[in-house]
């Protein structure tokens, strides 16, 4: 009798340790559940800082080439200007004699 005692004390004691061992597990996948809702949130603000900083990105660039669209249609008529201003002086002075 004192075997089939030990033997259900032992059985009693293991299990306790798998109550124990499972009740572990289910924590640690609650925590796991966790991390992983916060590396989804990480991830979807991830998503929506790429596209804001691609939508950001574009319109510099368009941004940019107009500013150089503008600055050299305006620098080509400047020259154009300067250019006609000179034959203009030219001719004047070629009527003045100077």
């Amino acid at each position: 009798m004192a075997d089939s005692d030990d033997v259900m004390a032992r059985l009693g004691r293991l299990e306790n340790a798998f109550i124990q061992v499972a009740d572990v597990l289910v924590l640690q996948g609650d925590r796991f559940d966790g991390v992983n809702e916060r590396f989804d949130g990480v991830n979807r603000r991830l998503d929506a800082l790429e596209v804001e900083l691609r939508t950001t990105r574009e319109a510099l660039v368009d941004r940019l080439d107009r500013l150089i669209a503008v600055t050299t249609r305006e620098r080509t008529l400047g020259i154009g200007r300067l250019a006609d201003l000179e034959r203009r002086l030219a001719v004047v002075e070629e009527r003045l004699g100077i």
